[in-house]
């Protein structure tokens, strides 16, 4: 029998101060698993800008982190997201 791959986040930074420079803190995860049930499966990096779309969005801890006219929110899930978990879900 084989055993399952280890899934989960690969968090390389969790807010803006874990970068250098100006660059912030950008997640991107699978919400596909997410909304059939699976594990949340994604990772975290610094960019110039994070990418946006379902799925994407800035970890933070202080709202000057985030795009201007956007707030740093609580997830409940252990980190914050400029413009909330609504924001990573793109819509849906």
């Amino acid at each position: 029998m084989r055993a399952a791959a280890c899934m989960g986040l690969a968090l390389a930074c969790g807010d803006a101060t874990d970068c250098s420079g100006k660059d912030v803190c950008c997640i991107a995860f699978n919400i596909a698993s997410v909304l059939g049930g699976g594990a949340v499966t994604g990772s975290s990096s610094c960019k110039a800008t994070c990418p946006t779309g379902t799925g994407n969005g800035q970890l933070c801890s202080t709202s000057n982190e985030c795009p201007q006219g956007v707030t740093c929110q609580s997830t409940e899930m252990g980190g914050s997201v400029c413009g909330g978990i609504n924001s990573l879900l793109g819509g849906l």
